[in-house]
């Protein structure tokens, strides 16, 4: 099975923009997009934990937890299974390779080839949904493909991956509809929690749990066209093999792709393996008029409009039986597209030249706070460094009370930077320039206050720490640049 990296994604959204760009200029003008690049620097700021989104009425925070999408490799098997062209919930960062459609939260995401608002259309065609790992939410998805399904003759299908929100999963709210519509919706499996790896967006600072507390499942929603065109269950393969027990051992192998060789497989389990429904098809029922919501009724089809990604979809016509191929034409694609992405700019600095500092502390009630601190130096040939951690025990030891006092956070970080500053003045003697990292704006300011005022800071728990750095940037001929640098970003 092959798997989308990094590269493979910002080469999509790069092909993403320069189609829209190309074939949608007015659409652009009136979102008033800039570059590629500022785009993408909008588009990351718009997914950052906090950002609040606005679809007509309603408005909520785009948390982490919100952006949590189905796993790559579980797409991949589906599109390949059913032919899947449009995911109806997701983003530009998350967005599968092979996808010609998507729908977001975001108006601007337009950029990039997306439609905002999933339910500003009728569900045709044969696509993926994972809507917010909500009850409220996956109920509204289940409603709304339930009812495209029932009042279109286009064949429509929609794989849905939810949640089950209690051990029961009978007793989730949206099985009522599953088990009143038995001719439209189809429970085909339950994948285990542990099993199913949920992604995130990379621009995600402090990611939540991959895994969800509940197993997930997965369900069809379609009409009887759609069902026979993209997900005939009830057939064999061409091996002879049941296409129920093919089904399975297809998910079965995308869950566990980047699993550890070590860990035990959990297996995916098919409703109801030896029921008889297995075996029928789908009943033709004609299209009976249920309550539909005044909302859907006003919905045009989601099929009236050239799709944003046309060079992806075709990609994707090709027979499902054969979709293997499309791998192979989206590696390729990839690779000459990775040669059209706009270059990085030079770095201003060399990121060997810095000496890297960090503190920390643990603790506990019942002993002396733990503190410690380390300072990493890059190897770096030109100005004479080799590659070193140096660890740094800047524990006070006294009597009982007196260490709770003094060994606090600030102590090793000031630590951190004492050592580094002299371990680079022995090195770098004729070096005109010191670069020091750390991520403690407090410690910047009480060296700057030493050197600017030193006599508002004549009393101070780390006096004689603070001294000696301001004494050791005193004495040198040099600059000695402190470089304030983000913290718990993973580094």
């Amino acid at each position: 099975m092959y798997t989308y990296d990094a590269s493979n994604s910002r080469a999509t959204l790069y092909q993403r923009y320069q189609y829209m760009r190309q074939h949608h200029a007015t659409k652009l003008e009136k979102l008033k997009a800039g570059t590629y690049a500022e785009e993408l620097h909008k588009l990351a700021c718009r997914y950052n934990d906090g950002t609040v989104a606005s679809l007509q009425k309603e408005r909520y925070v785009v948390e982490a937890r919100h952006q949590r999408c189905m796993p790559t490799p579980l797409k991949t098997t589906i599109q390949q299974i059913v032919g899947c062209t449009k995911e109806r919930f997701s983003s530009p960062l998350t967005v599968h390779a092979g996808t010609s459609e998507y729908w977001t939260v975001h108006q601007q995401d337009q950029a990039f080839g997306a439609r905002c608002d999933a339910y500003k259309v009728r569900w045709t065609g044969a696509s993926m949904a994972c809507p917010d790992f909500t009850e409220e939410q996956a109920s509204k998805a289940v409603m709304w493909a339930l009812q495209s399904a029932m009042h279109t003759d286009v064949p429509t299908l929609t794989m849905l991956l939810l949640p089950t929100h209690s051990k029961d999963s009978s007793a989730t709210g949206y099985m009522k509809w599953v088990r009143q519509h038995p001719e439209y919706c189809k429970h085909l499996a339950t994948l285990p929690r542990s099993a199913v790896k949920l992604q995130f967006p990379p621009n995600t600072r402090i990611p939540p749990a991959d895994t969800l507390k509940w197993n997930t499942q997965l369900i069809a929603i379609g009409n009887h066209p759609g069902y026979e065109e993209y997900l005939p269950y009830w057939k064999a393969t061409s091996e002879g093999m049941a296409w129920r027990y093919k089904f399975r051992e297809a998910i079965q192998t995308a869950l566990e792709e980047g699993t550890e060789p070590d860990d035990a497989p959990v297996r995916v389990a098919l409703n109801d393996e030896h029921g008889r429904w297995w075996s029928m098809p789908p009943s033709q029922t004609e299209n009976t008029v249920t309550t539909i919501a005044g909302s859907f009724k006003r919905r045009p089809a989601d099929n009236k409009h050239e799709p944003r990604s046309q060079s992806v979809e075709q990609l994707m016509s090709c027979n499902t039986q054969v979709a293997g191929a499309l791998p192979r034409a989206i590696r390729a694609a990839s690779n000459a597209l990775g040669a059209a992405l706009p270059a990085a700019p030079t770095l201003r600095y060399d990121w060997t030249e810095f000496i890297y500092t960090d503190g920390s502390v643990v603790s506990d009630k019942d002993v002396y706070p733990g503190i410690g601190a380390g300072v990493y130096i890059p190897g770096n040939p030109r100005l004479g460094r080799e590659e070193q951690a140096i660890a740094i025990d800047c524990l006070q030891k006294g009597s009982p009370g007196y260490p709770a006092a003094v060994n606090t956070i600030n102590r090793a970080e000031l630590a951190a930077i004492d050592l580094a500053l002299k371990t680079a003045l022995e090195d770098t003697v004729a070096e005109p320039e010191i670069h020091i990292a750390t991520d403690s704006l407090t410690s910047m300011y009480q060296v700057r206050r030493a050197n600017t005022r030193p006599q508002d800071i004549k009393e101070h728990r780390h006096l004689n720490i603070i001294t000696s750095i301001a004494d050791a940037i005193g004495s040198h001929t040099g600059v000695v640049h402190l470089w304030k640098v983000r913290s718990h970003i993973g580094i």
